[in-house]
């Protein structure tokens, strides 16, 4: 299993604080979060975490 242990611990607190900060401020319905471990979170924000903080004002108005 090398290197990868940590995937398998629980998710931390701060993970979940920044999961829940993606899910309520981002402009677009993301998906919601079903994990439990460090690894499935870990996961879910790298997949959501652009998306979770574009900035509608840049979208509606041409800046990316």
């Amino acid at each position: 299993m090398g290197g990868q242990q940590w995937r398998d611990e629980p998710a931390t607190k701060r993970q979940l604080a920044y999961i829940a900060e993606m899910q309520e401020f981002s402009p677009y319905p993301i998906a919601r979060f079903d994990g439990t471990t460090k690894g499935d979170a870990s996961d879910y924000i790298d997949r959501w975490k652009e998306m979770s903080h574009e900035s509608m004002w840049a979208i509606e108005h041409g800046y990316e």
